[in-house]
């Protein structure tokens, strides 16, 4: 099924609902980017075949989001993006300057799904 052939996202959140959102895209044709921090996401710790099964056929990016490296790098993969997952509280989005009022104005086609609780 490539219903969603020609979209790409960018998966920031770790651990379950995002992984399972981006999955899901992914099966539906999205292109999907999945971006770690460097010491990976924790899942891969507590289940790594799930781990695996969650991130198939996701291109893998390890970023330190709280380096000026790793932000100039999301921006650019935000570039080309339809849509951002992040699963952070809205402070963190806002320090890592990833928040919804930081890239709509950079990113303007750029959609944004906000997984917390």
């Amino acid at each position: 099924m490539d219903i969603l052939r020609g979209i790409r996202v960018v998966n920031l959140a770790l651990n379950l609902p995002g992984p399972l959102a981006a999955n899901r895209l992914a099966r539906m044709g999205a292109e999907v980017v999945k971006v770690e921090p460097p010491a990976g996401d924790p899942m891969e710790l507590y289940s790594a075949a799930w781990y695996r099964e969650m991130a198939a056929g996701q291109e893998l990016v390890r970023l330190d989001m709280k380096t000026q490296e790793g932000q100039t790098r999301c921006g650019e993969l935000l570039a080309d993006a339809d849509l951002l997952i992040t699963s952070n509280r809205p402070s963190v989005l806002t320090r890592l300057h990833i928040s919804w009022e930081t890239l709509h104005p950079r990113f303007t086609k750029l959609c944004q799904v906000a997984i917390f609780g």
